[in-house]
């Protein structure tokens, strides 16, 4: 079994951050009657539309019971993908098979391309886009710092279905940029794919700049005008994505 290192530039010092709901919105409690959205019930409102249509067009009983089965899945994605990051031996026991399987397109490109690791499913947030929210990782891509996305689909994505996932991750660098100081420049979502259809399982890749998001993240979660966001100069690096 591979052995990540980890080794954060800086330590995230913060209080412990508490989750509330709130009508099917996920809170977070940065300090004491300070509660912020989660960056992913903000960006939802975007694939709304898009669901109520699919919903529409092929009935509520069946993508209810799918869209279920998926939630499931990713969550299961997502703690065997951190099991496995911690070095824990253990990171397939009890897990659900499917998601094991999923976890397998991931598995091989993490031990050779992720180098370093600064944090795991970190609490963030920003005073002044007003959300928070957890990444999936924060680190080194051959070198490269990036945040680190992990995603389950059950069919091939094309990259003008993923703008959402490209602002999320935008939003959690300025976020982190906000409370250590440290750019993170580049985003990279991987998504892994079910195996239906008579397909095996495979993974996409998906690098963006966080310079191209910026814009697009303003727009979508409005900030008043003292607490703009500021584009600073970066630099285009085409992320690697070695299988």
């Amino acid at each position: 079994m591979s052995e990540f290192v980890h080794g954060p530039p800086v330590e995230l010092d913060y209080e412990p951050i508490s989750v509330t709901y709130n009508n099917g919105t996920r809170y977070y409690e940065v300090e004491p009657g300070v509660r912020y959205p989660s960056m992913t019930s903000v960006l939802s409102i975007l694939s709304r539309d898009s669901i109520a249509a699919w919903k529409k067009k092929v009935g509520e009983k069946k993508p209810n019971a799918i869209s279920k089965e998926a939630r499931d899945r990713g969550t299961e994605v997502h703690s065997i993908c951190e099991d496995y990051l911690n070095n824990r031996e253990d990171y397939g026991i009890g897990k659900l098979p499917d998601a094991i399987e999923l976890f397998e397109v991931f598995k091989q490109p993490l031990a050779k391309n992720l180098t370093k690791i600064y944090h795991l499913e970190p609490a963030l947030y920003s005073n002044e886009l007003g959300v928070a929210g957890r990444a999936d990782c924060i680190g080194e891509w051959m070198g490269v710092p990036v945040i680190l996305d992990f995603k389950t689909s059950r069919r091939p994505k094309k990259e003008e279905w993923v703008d959402n996932y490209f602002m999320q991750g935008a939003g959690y660098s300025k976020m982190y940029e906000e409370m250590t100081g440290i750019k993170i420049d580049h985003i990279l979502i991987m998504v892994a794919v079910n195996g239906d259809f008579g397909r095996l399982p495979s993974i996409q890749y998906f690098p963006a700049p966080v310079k191209d998001w910026i814009a697009p993240l303003e727009e979508t979660i409005p900030v008043s005008a003292q607490n703009s966001i500021i584009a600073v100069s970066y630099t285009h690096l085409t992320l690697p994505t070695k299988a």
